[in-house]
């Protein structure tokens, strides 16, 4: 049975370029959801092809100037679990390249071997996330639900399958140098044809198109109703809405399970801030459990640093670490972060003084997550990153430009909301100004405009970057 092939649309506003706007996507079903192993087998081969900087994948892609930005996940809340491999900014001329390219990429994978650092880095970021189980603004609680839900759906006798990781995390480790994870790939990549390639093509005026057919199909419809049908459907549209802005009453009001005071608690949690001096560095140390990690953050002032410059501090941030540096290259600096501590990353951020719009303090951050044994690699690292990262390699760096760009459209096109939130308060407040030129609409101007004009600027970025 052959691949399946589907084109489709998307609709493209009128100011757009259609060219370099096309999806192309390389789609297969991998077994069932309710095998543990595979999933998580699939879940490293995921970030060790294509999410780790370098992966083979990715970069072959890259390389063949594919796409701008290449994605891929494995989606495992279905019984028949889907992995992708995505180019975005694409052309569907380029199709057959694009399936060329992941064949012959992963056929020399499955032929010289996957690097075992890569696989044992993957499984080392996985294992780590898990234990640490840090969900941020989101519940735990919650969110081990929805994981409960991913087997219990398909399993009545399986609930909790996918929240007992251990045994397969130390199962992954075994397989390392075995073959294993070659013929996973030889498998369900390579010989599987229960997979798509689809093709997804933008359109201008396309949403006015379905605008216009869903119009004409409505009125249709309403000219094979009868008078008394469309009498009937309007009153029950009357009492819908009557229904909807009629107010609860008290009793009903009542039925709601609701805390009372007495329910709180009246004392805070206590802040655990220490502030020390260590080499002539100020410290401010939280001593509190958190299960033998350390957090570590590590803050350099930005105050002094000109307007003109701030865009270059984001874009530094998203360079550190995925460039090489004098001792590894980057493919090799990520495995090695990944295999000794549970990440590291820098950003530019702010914080706001109470009460002022204008008042605040901007920092460069660098942050990992470690074991407490761990820390001295972690800071080598994290001192490679910083004094070793080779900022010179233009064609990379051009890679990095093109990728972000492409993560903050898919950002802005999701959270349109905050983007213009955060946009408005840049016009009165100049906190939010810092803010704009460093990771909104404004910053977001500063990489196309460098993308567009990357042969000219190329060196004078650089320069910028190494200031």
């Amino acid at each position: 049975e052959a691949v399946k092939e589907v084109t489709s649309f998307y609709s493209l506003g009128k100011e757009e370029n259609p060219q370099d706007n096309t999806y192309l996507s390389k789609n297969y079903v991998i077994g069932n959801s309710l095998d543990k192993k595979l999933g998580l087998t699939f879940q490293i081969l995921s970030y060790v092809l294509l999410e780790a900087p370098g992966a083979p994948v990715k970069q072959a892609l890259l390389d063949a100037g594919i796409g701008k930005d290449i994605l891929g996940y494995y989606e495992d809340e279905l019984l028949q679990p889907i992995f992708s491999i995505i180019a975005k900014n694409s052309e569907e001329s380029k199709k057959e390249q694009f399936t060329g390219v992941i064949q012959d990429t992963l056929t020399k994978l499955v032929n010289e071997g996957l690097d075992e650092k890569s696989l044992q880095a993957a499984i080392n970021f996985y294992e780590f996330r898990y234990r640490e189980a840090d969900f941020g603004r989101f519940p735990k609680g919650l969110m081990y639900g929805l994981r409960v839900m991913s087997s219990w759906l398909h399993d009545n006798d399986q609930p909790f399958l996918h929240l007992k990781d251990n045994a397969g995390y130390a199962f992954l480790k075994e397989q390392i140098g075995t073959g294993y994870y070659e013929t996973m790939i030889q498998k369900y990549l390579l010989d599987n044809t229960h997979a798509t390639l689809v093709t997804l093509m933008p359109k201008t005026g396309l949403n006015a198109e379905k605008e216009e057919k869903l119009k004409e199909k409505l009125s249709a419809y309403k000219a094979g109703l009868s008078r008394e049908e469309i009498r009937k459907m309007v009153e029950e549209t009357k009492h819908l809405k009557n229904y909807q802005e009629t107010p609860s009453t008290k009793e009903e009001l009542e039925r709601i399970p609701m805390i009372t005071r007495e329910d709180i608690r009246k004392k805070t949690q206590p802040l655990y801030n220490k502030e020390l001096m260590v080499d002539d560095v100020k410290v401010l140390h939280h001593k509190v459990y958190t299960n033998g990690i350390a957090y570590l953050r590590i803050f350099f002032d930005l105050r002094d640093i000109p307007q003109e410059l701030l865009p270059y501090t984001s874009l530094l941030s998203m360079v550190l670490g995925y460039m090489d540096t004098q001792n590894y290259s980057y493919l090799a600096l990520s495995n090695e972060i990944n295999i000794q501590t549970g990440g590291i990353l820098a950003n530019v951020k702010s914080f706001s003084r109470k009460g002022s719009t204008d008042k605040y303090y901007p920092v460069f951050e660098l942050s990992t997550k470690v074991l407490y044994n761990k820390l001295p690699e972690a800071f080598k690292l994290m001192e490679e990153m910083l004094y070793r990262t080779v900022l010179d390699n233009t064609k990379r760096l051009k890679e990095i430009i093109d990728e972000m760009k492409s993560k903050m459209q898919m950002y802005f096109n999701s959270n349109g909301h905050s983007v213009a939130v955060d946009r408005a308060m840049s016009y009165y407040s100049v906190h939010g100004m810092f803010k704009d030129i460093t990771a909104g609409i404004s910053f977001y101007q500063f990489l196309e405009d460098l993308s567009a004009n990357y042969a000219g600027r190329a060196e004078m970025a650089i320069g910028n970057l190494k200031q």
